[in-house]
Order: structure tokens, then C-alpha cells, then sequence
């Protein structure tokens, strides 16, 4: 195999490995350092080396049929005597005779491309004989930059060689250290020493090399981590190890980690534990608490007039009111240990989303602390809030479980604890309320809903209910909105404004939602294909769905298996999302940018403001069936909804009306140039079979005449 010489400015490296997938990942890095790779048998590979000339070999010691013989064969030939090979195998270190072969490193299998790498520049940098100053100059820069450092300890005399760059990597400063111990001493942290000792000492013993060794500087406000990989050697059996490592400045990947896992874990907006991180508390508590006496707390909180103050002073008061609810509330928790008989408390807080937060209290030996605590909280709230030199008050609701009375799961005090919640919120005489026994029934039928609902996808009880949306001013079939419906063999029928708050509760609503966009898309892409002007497709988001699951990856995954275009599919958002203020917006606004359409649905029955709807890129305004349900028989409630039709329009939005179930809502709404409806008046929901035929036949002109004849 003849390489071409001006395809290879870099030249050709020599790959003895039988394993083709093995071959291939050795020949990424290869590439990826300017080389060619030209994988030969160990048969042709002295003639090969001697046609090409590579700047070095890789042999696979473990596969090659006699690897040490082919090295001394590559030996023996003048014109090859000088490359340097590399070997690989899966033993911590080279078998006897290795080194007298020809061998002139190692690398231990599974191959880590980084350390691989490193000793490929470091041999093809820095050859034996005849070292160039300059190249070795550049290449201790290179590993610098790289955060890529080599050193050699021999066990038998304790001292310690530094590959070039590896200082500069390992931050050690002159004088070098020369012995393990002072290069211990100088750059790793003495937490991690004992460790970092035990590593090598186990690597030398031959009981294991560990994969990696993590370690963080000496110095702690250097603040870097390091990551060491080790090899060991002998000359011939019997003689002493010779162990080398490879030194990774991981310093950035563990700060991308330390991102990733606050992301992941903890709230953006008041920096509290997220519902996540929170729930992992809550079950490892639990476990803990079943080898005591003592009894764990849930207090599920919700905001009591959240709302009117972010429609009041906008949502960045909202945003900051939460960020000092959550401080307070952290500040009551942290403060358990000064209150009497409350200083044996352990108490955590968490904001799950929206204006609700939860506190975990472990430690309680009787129910009377977890409602001092809830009393505390409740003080510490009722104080002003100060917001942009406005006055704020918000109250809270405290629901109370305690296990293992309520519940011995996380899931299962979870929702005791907000059945409790709701039972304080219905009942204004009290801040907080204790499950009770009154709350059973409706509690069980929540988590047999919640046990049902887990793999209803999976199991064929989801389906798909069609509605259309009408154009009130062509007649047309404008849309079909995809409705859920859930059959259960144990609860039968259940509606979907019992079972999708649970679902929300739970978290289900992530894969629940991710089984309709697929559905409803390969749905709608079949019937799509059977009409010249077909109408876009409607499917209802979960504000969990955006804030705590990966909507973007959802969306896209089911347009890719469906092969819709995205602008047939319009999202409705509920009003809810309006609470999530910054947070919400880039992922819409990705979202849109694809060319989907986004509808804000239940308009005018909870958080939006007209500020929130320049901010949101919703193209499409849904009427709550509030607004329109008496506007034939109520001039206020007219008026109303043609302002808000006025103002839609004058913002470039459509608005569709839902809930239109009598002729004379249908007849004010087309006067007020409504642009689409839906409702029972028009059509009920219905499977996919009777919207294709509802399809084939629908008349836009007798539908425009029955309507201007109601």
C-alpha cells in the first residue's frame, strides 16, 4: 500500500493491529497529529517499513503473532533501527525481554486517546539520539498548552524524572523535585496524598493500576485538579518497576462538570436544590431513617399572592420576590439550631418550580417540630418585601407529611405533603396542615392514578383525540388540536383534567408528552399527505415538559421520525409558563426559530400580562372558554373579548376562541373578526379515522352558510 507523498506532510506511522475497530480509533489520533496510518500484518511490516519509512510503529503485543520478534527484526535493519515503538497491551506492564526487543514504550489497554497522544509527540518530538533543542522547545510549549505532562518514578531509588512541558503543566517550581516525595509534597493536595500514595504503591505491588489518578494541587487556591495515568515497567524479570505517568491538567473539565451539575441540580433562579437533587435527598433520608427512631419531615410550601404581585410589578419583581422567598426560607432552615428543642434538626430547602418550594427536616421526634418549623417559615415570610421601592406581602401554604407514617417513599410523602398543601390552602384559617386521615381518599386515588399511569404508552392505553379549529372567515378546516385520552383496564375512562395534573406532579408528563408529539406527528403526517391545504397540527406542552424535560431534543426527535414539516406543528404553551419568566425563553424562541408556531393557550384565565406577550414569541392567542362562554348574553364580557381581539391583531397575532358551544358566541366572535374557533358547536373531538373523513368532505361554503344563518 503505496501512500501518495504529498497527501502525508506529516508522514506515515506503521499500525500492527489485527483488531479493525481498535485499528480505526488509532488511526483518529494518528490523524488528528498529522500522521497517515498504514495498518499492516506482521507479516509485511518490515517490508513496509522499509518502502515508507514511518516515523513510528504501533503493535499490538496481546494480537501480533510474535510482537517482540517483529521489534527485533525492525531493530536489526539499519534503516529502521531508530523508529520508535510504540506497544500496546492490556498488561499493567511490558513482559521480560520487552525493553531488550526494541521496545521503546507502552501503552495499556483500554487506550485513552488523550495519553496515547501524548506519548506519540513526546517520541516523535523527542528522539533519543541527537535531541533538536528547538523542537524540544516547541513541544514543551505544546503540552503546556495542551495541560499534558509526562514523569517517570523508579521505585527502587524514589527519584523522579520530568518529561519536557511537565513542569510547566504541574505548575512545580525550582528548585524541581527530584524525589516521589517532594514531587508529591509540591503538587498534590494533602487531602488526596494518602490516595495518590495508595495508587502507586498498588500499581507497583501489581494488585492494580487504577485507570486514573485524581488529585488537586498543593497549593488550594491554585484550585487546578490533575489526573494521573500510570504504567508499569521492568527491564527483565525480577528487576525493579519502573512506573510512568501521564499527567492530564483536568482542571476544566471538572469546573464544565461542576457547571453541568448545577444546571442539572439546582435552581437558576434562587439557587436553592432543584426538585431533582431534592428528591435524591429526600429518598436517601428516608433510607437512613429506617435504622432510627426518628421520624423524617416533608413541608410542601406554595406562595399565597405570587401572582397578583407579578401582575402587579412584572416579572422581574416576580423573579426577585422568589429569590427572597428562597433566601428566607433557607434562613429559617439553617436557623432550626438556634430555636430550644429544635437544635437536633437537619433541615435542607428546595424550590420545585414556580411559587412552590419544599424543606426537608430530618431528625423530628415528634410531629410538633416540623410545625414549629412550618410557623417559623410562615413568620419569616410575613415580613415586607422590598421590590424596586415597592412593597410586597406574599403568604404561604404549608402542607405537612411526616414518614413513616405518610408515606415511606419519596413519591408517596411528596404527594401526602401536597394533599396536605392544598387541604391549608382551601382552609384560611390555618397556615399549615398535618395529612390527615380525611385526605386518604382523595391522596389514594392520586398515586393509583400515578402507579396506572407509568407506562400507559407502553401498554397502548394512550390515544389520540382529534378537534379541529375552524377559520371563521373562509370556512376552512384551519387546524386539528391533539387531544389525549387514557383507558385503563382498572379505572376505565379517566378525563384528562384528573390525569395530566398528576402526570404533571409526578413527573410522567415528560414521557406522556414525548408519546404524543410522536404520535399526534406520525398521526397528523398521514393525513396531511391526503389534502392539498392541510391544516397544521396542535399539540398541548406541559410547563414541566419545558422547564424540567428536554422539550428542543423532543420536538426535533419527533419531527425527524415523522418527516413533518415544522411548520405544520403549533405548540400551545400554557399561561403558566409566564412564571418562569427568562428562564422559558430561549428554548421557545428556539423552538420558533425552526419554524414551528407557538399558541398561548387558556388566555386570560391565569399568569400572562399584555408585557408577556412581546416577550414570548407566541404567534397565536387562545380565548379561555371563561371569556367566551357568555359573550352572547353579556355586553361586559363582549367588550372584553374584542379589546382583546383588537390588541392581538394590532400585535400581529391570530387568535383562536375555544369553547364555542352555542351559535350566538359564534355569531359575536365572527363580528369581532375572530380568526378561528373550536368547540362542541363545530365539532367534537374524534379519532384519527373520522378527522380524515371529516376531511374528504367538509364544504367550507355550507359551513359559512349555516353560520351566517345562525
Amino acid at each position: 500500500m503505496q501512500a501518495d507523498e504529498g497527501s502525508r506532510a506529516g508522514g506515515v506511522a506503521l499500525v500492527v493491529v489485527p483488531e479493525p475497530g481498535l485499528a480505526r480509533s488509532l488511526g483518529r489520533v494518528l490523524e488528528h497529529l498529522g500522521l497517515e496510518t498504514l495498518v499492516t500484518s506482521p507479516s509485511d511490516t518490515l517490508a513496509a517499513a522499509l518502502r515508507e519509512k514511518p516515523r513510528l510503529a504501533l503493535i499490538d503485543l496481546d494480537s501480533a503473532a510474535d510482537g517482540l520478534a517483529l521489534c527485533r527484526q525492525l531493530r536489526a535493519e539499519p534503516a529502521t533501527a531508530a523508529i520508535p515503538i510504540l506497544a500496546l497491551t492490556a498488561s499493567a506492564g511490558l513482559r521480560p525481554g520487552a525493553r531488550a526487543a526494541g521496545i521503546t514504550d507502552f501503552v495499556t489497554k483500554p487506550i485513552d486517546r488523550d495519553v496515547l497522544a501524548s506519548r506519540i509527540a513526546f517520541h516523535l518530538e523527542a528522539p533519543a539520539a541527537h535531541p533538536d533543542a528547538g523542537r524540544l522547545q516547541r513541544l514543551e510549549t505544546a503540552q503546556a498548552l495542551a495541560g499534558i505532562g509526562y514523569w517517570e518514578w523508579d521505585a527502587e531509588t524514589n527519584e523522579v524524572r520530568l518529561g519536557p512541558g511537565t513542569a510547566a503543566v504541574m505548575r512545580l517550581r525550582d528548585p524541581l523535585p527530584t524525589q516521589l516525595s517532594d514531587l508529591i509534597d509540591a503538587c498534590v493536595h494533602p487531602e488526596d496524598r494518602h490516595r495518590f500514595e495508595d495508587g502507586l504503591e498498588d500499581a507497583v505491588s501489581g494488585q492494580r493500576v487504577p485507570e486514573g489518578l485524581l488529585s488537586r494541587h498543593s497549593d488550594p487556591e491554585d484550585g487546578r485538579f490533575f489526573k494521573h495515568f500510570l504504567a508499569v515497567s521492568r527491564a527483565a524479570a525480577g528487576a525493579p518497576p519502573l512506573v510512568t505517568v501521564t499527567v492530564l491538567d483536568v482542571t476544566q473539565e471538572r469546573r464544565a462538570e461542576e457547571s453541568a451539575r448545577r444546571i442539572a441540580f439546582y435552581d437558576s433562579l434562587t439557587g436553592l436544590p432543584n426538585r431533582r437533587l431534592f428528591e435524591r435527598r429526600l429518598a436517601s433520608a428516608l433510607r437512613r431513617s429506617r435504622d432510627s427512631s426518628q421520624l423524617v419531615g416533608l413541608l410542601f410550601l406554595d406562595l399565597d399572592g405570587f401572582k397578583q404581585v407579578n401582575d402587579r410589578l412584572g416579572h422581574a419583581a416576580g423573579d426577585d420576590l422568589l429569590r427572597i422567598v428562597g433566601q428566607r426560607i433557607l434562613d429559617s432552615v439553617r436557623g432550626v439550631d438556634e430555636v430550644g428543642h429544635l437544635g437536633r434538626l437537619q433541615g435542607s430547602a428546595s424550590r420545585f418550580g414556580g411559587d412552590e418550594f419544599a424543606v426537608l427536616l430530618t431528625g423530628l421526634t415528634e410531629p410538633a417540630d416540623a410545625a414549629e418549623c412550618a410557623l417559623r417559615i410562615h413568620t419569616k415570610l410575613s415580613e415586607p418585601i422590598e421590590l424596586g421601592g415597592s412593597e410586597a406581602r406574599v403568604g404561604v401554604s404549608v402542607g405537612i407529611a411526616l414518614s413513616p407514617g405518610d408515606g415511606e417513599t419519596a413519591s408517596a410523602l411528596l404527594s401526602a405533603a401536597d394533599a396536605a398543601m392544598y387541604a391549608a390552602k382551601a382552609d384560611r384559617s390555618t397556615i399549615y396542615c398535618f395529612y390527615r386521615a380525611d385526605l386518604h381518599a382523595s391522596a389514594t386515588r392520586t398515586r393509583l392514578i400515578a402507579d396506572q399511569l407509568a407506562g400507559a404508552g407502553a401498554r397502548g392505553e394512550l390515544s389520540i383525540a382529534w378537534q379541529p379549529k375552524f377559520d371563521l372567515a373562509s370556512g376552512h378546516i384551519a387546524g386539528a388540536e391533539a387531544l389525549i385520552r387514557w383507558t385503563n383496564p382498572l379505572l376505565g375512562n379517566v378525563s384528562p383534567a384528573e390525569f395530566v395534573p398528576v402526570a404533571e406532579q409526578t413527573g410522567l408528563i415528560l414521557p406522556i408528552g414525548r408519546w404524543v408529539l410522536e404520535a399526534a406527528c406520525q398521526e397528523a403526517a398521514s393525513w396531511m399527505q391526503e389534502v392539498i391545504d392541510p391544516p397544521r397540527l396542535a399539540v398541548n406542552v406541559s410547563r414541566v415538559q419545558l422547564v424540567a424535560g428536554d422539550l428542543e431534543r423532543v420536538v426535533y426527535d419527533a419531527l425527524l421520525r415523522s418527516s413533518l414539516d415544522p411548520r405544520q406543528l403549533e405548540l400551545e404553551i400554557t399561561e403558566s409558563l409566564m412564571i418562569e419568566g427568562e428562564n422559558a425563553l430561549a428554548p421557545l424562541r428556539d423552538l420558533a426559530a425552526i419554524g414551528l408556531t407557538l399558541a398561548l393557550d387558556d388566555f386570560g384565565s391565569g399568569y400572562s400580562t399584555l408585557a408577556s406577550l412581546v416577550r414570548f414569541p407566541v404567534q397565536t392567542l387562545k380565548l379561555d372558554r371563561a371569556l367566551v362562554r357568555d359573550i352572547d348574553s353579556n355586553p361586559d364580557a363582549a367588550s372584553v373579548v374584542r379589546a382583546v381581539i383588537r390588541m392581538a391583531h394590532e400585535l400581529g397575532r391570530r387568535v383562536v376562541a375555544e369553547g364555542v358551544d352555542n351559535l350566538g358566541a359564534l355569531r359575536v366572535l365572527r363580528e369581532a373578526d375572530c380568526d378561528e374557533a373550536q368547540g362542541f358547536l363545530l365539532a367534537n373531538p374524534m379519532p384519527v379515522a373520522e378527522f380524515r373523513a371529516l376531511l374528504a368532505s367538509w364544504r367550507p361554503a355550507d359551513a359559512l352558510a349555516r353560520w351566517r344563518a345562525a
